[in-house]
């Protein structure tokens, strides 16, 4: 796996958390 792919998965997983993240928290708050 060369270094750009590593920062291309690495970027996806960050922005998945992200998004996880907020939709987690967008929970938290209705709940």
């Amino acid at each position: 796996m060369t270094l750009l792919q590593f920062a291309s998965v690495l970027a996806t997983v960050v922005l998945l958390l992200i998004v996880l993240a907020m939709a987690t928290g967008h929970l938290v708050v209705v709940i």
